[in-house]
């Protein structure tokens, strides 16, 4: 079996499995789309509830969580501390309520998206996107691409380790200095054995996948989902900003 593609080796287990995976799918997207719309007046509060109440919903184990949480702050702290520095160095009284908010927003909309992705398999996901009446040929790419990035990841991590050990734990820059000569052969040369075997398998054709139809459960994920959306923009029309 296929392991999810944000939670190896655990799985995720929490009720949001339960749902269709296209219904998990669009509810990750739309509890990310509440994230973007949702008053600043609710301040960074608001910005933590969402998605702690999204991760436990989707079971995802606490190491994973931690690990995505890391990932966004190391994308969206740097843009923060940058951010802040140049309007302090502009203006003394500067306030940085708006960059914590953009920079929440996005920290929030990784660890939902990330949670999402957590309940599916590569084999969901492709069901998913056919669910969501996405072209077979699109649904195949996107599955392919998540594919080859896990796998290329892995293999350069194992290249990385390798001329580590070989240069006798020498300095971070011969690493990088050697690593293109390793990694791109390897590279090419995995990409064209993949090649071979989806001729070999008859990925030429497109691979069509048995769509089975939405239960109850299932609308009412998504007509949850779409309600947090509702109220998050009836907020906003209210005069709350």
């Amino acid at each position: 079996m296929l392991q999810p593609l944000f939670a190896r080796p655990a799985v995720a287990s929490g009720p949001l499995l339960h749902l269709h995976p296209a219904a998990r799918l669009l509810c990750g997207a739309l509890v990310f789309l509440a994230i973007l719309v949702t008053p600043a007046a609710l301040g960074l509060p608001g910005l933590v509830l969402l998605p702690v109440v999204f991760l436990f919903m989707t079971g995802i184990p606490r190491r994973q969580a931690v690990r995505l949480l890391l990932s966004a702050l190391f994308f969206y702290l740097p843009f923060l501390v940058i951010t802040i520095a140049a309007e302090a160095a502009g203006n003394q009284s500067a306030s940085y309520s708006g960059d914590l908010l953009v920079a929440g927003r996005g920290i929030a909309g990784v660890l939902v998206i990330g949670g999402a992705l957590s309940t599916l398999t590569l084999a969901d996901l492709h069901v998913a996107l056919v669910g969501l009446r996405f072209s077979s040929w699109m649904a195949l790419l996107a599955v392919h691409i998540f594919h080859q990035t896990e796998a290329l990841t892995g293999e350069t991590r194992r290249i990385v380790q390798a001329i580590t050990v070989r240069n006798g734990g020498g300095s971070t820059l011969r690493v990088l200095r050697s690593l293109p000569l390793v990694w791109l052969p390897r590279v090419l040369f995995k990409a064209d054995r993949v090649s071979m075997a989806m001729d070999v398998r008859g990925y030429d054709h497109a691979w069509v996948t048995e769509v089975r139809p939405w239960r109850r459960v299932d609308y009412l994920g998504v007509a949850a989902a779409l309600g947090l959306v509702a109220a998050t923009i009836l907020l906003r029309i209210a005069g709350i900003r």
